[in-house]
């Protein structure tokens, strides 16, 4: 129900269907749940970058011995880190997209000391990074839409990317 971006309610509105259900909740207490959930506010949910035929996985964090958790298929995957980043339209947590034809060996990359984007490195050397993904072969077709979705809702580039979409 929160994750509708058609529909996407806001806080106020899920204390009310709450309510009818007989759990009676702040505003507040639903906005703090939604954060430790890492559910966007309505304002972002309504603007998802992403549409509802990409199902991305839950996250994993970046670190060597998590790797394995990421299957070794085709797919696309976005980089974001636990505090926002500022954005002409937005705030969000994404700091990079990508797409590979073997995730599990593209993200190993990324917790190496070889990594060519500077911006990268600096978020994975500063930040935790959390990764999640979505398993397709049209990988580079789905990364090309997802940047200029990005791009159209936050209004450029996530901060690591600097080609694409």
């Amino acid at each position: 129900m929160v994750n509708n971006n058609e529909n996407a309610p806001k806080d106020k509105d899920i204390q009310c269907l709450l309510d009818q259900k007989g759990l009676h909740l702040s505003v507040r207490t639903i906005c703090n749940c939604r954060k430790l959930l890492n559910i966007p506010n309505y304002k972002e949910r309504a603007t998802h970058y992403y549409e509802k035929d990409i199902t991305f996985s839950g996250y994993v964090k970046l670190s060597k011995d998590k790797v394995n958790k990421i299957p070794p298929e085709a797919g696309v995957y976005e980089l974001s880190i636990s505090s926002k980043t500022d954005y002409p339209n937005y705030r969000s947590n994404v700091v990079y997209i990508g797409s590979s034809q073997n995730l599990q060996k593209r993200i190993a990359n990324y917790s190496g000391n070889e990594l060519k984007n500077d911006c990268l490195k600096n978020f994975i050397n500063n930040h935790d990074v959390l990764i999640r993904f979505c398993l397709t072969e049209n990988h580079i077709l789905i990364e090309k839409k997802l940047l200029k979705n990005f791009r159209n809702n936050y209004g450029e580039l996530p901060k690591a990317n600097s080609l694409g979409g």
